[in-house]
Order: structure tokens, then sequence, then C-alpha cells
């Protein structure tokens, strides 16, 4: 999980989900990578307008 302050609005978000479309969102992980070996690495990624 993370949050992140963002600029403008969401408008495509991608392997998470998230609380909200703009300002501080904060993302949760995919099911798929709940659980991970000790040194592994996630990505997710999102799009957004201003």
């Amino acid at each position: 999980m993370v949050t992140l302050e963002v600029p403008g609005t969401i408008n495509n978000a991608w392997k998470s989900s998230r609380d909200r479309d703009s300002g501080r969102v904060t993302f949760t992980g995919a099911a798929w990578d709940a659980s991970l070996a000790p040194g592994a690495a996630v990505s997710f990624g999102y799009c957004f307008v201003l």
C-alpha cells in the first residue's frame, strides 16, 4: 500500500486498487500480488489528467 499526491484526476490505473481519483490517493496492490517471496517486487501505474 502506498499513498501519493495526485495533481489531477486519475483516468486509468493498472495492477492496483485506489480509494479515490484525485488528491491524496492510497493505492493497494492487486490480489495476485498479495504474497511475495523475500526480495521480490511489484509494480503498478496510473494516468491522470490535469
